[in-house]
């Protein structure tokens, strides 16, 4: 697995970051070289259940909360925090 998030205070895995508060996380691709344009958007913690073609596009930050089982929720979608 690739991690694709990376918190604003450097750290890169979901088991090091404090649940529930509220940080920013870097949209990755360094590791996991997708040729998609951003990681998708999910409206659960499901891999498949993608939001349509909502994109958090790669490079960008978003503001999220780390739900301390390897999903990062921002608003009411979630991010994987690493993809295969």
């Amino acid at each position: 697995a690739a991690p694709v998030l990376n918190c604003s205070t450097g750290l890169s895995s979901p088991h090091l970051t404090s649940p529930k508060v509220l940080q920013e996380y870097r949209v990755d691709n360094s590791k996991f070289r997708s040729q998609a344009h951003g990681l998708g958007y999910r409206r659960s913690k499901r891999l498949e259940d993608k939001d349509g073609n909502a994109l958090a596009m790669w490079g960008t930050t978003v503001l999220g909360t780390d739900e301390g089982d390897g999903w990062v929720r921002v608003g009411d979608r979630f991010l994987p925090w690493e993809l295969r």
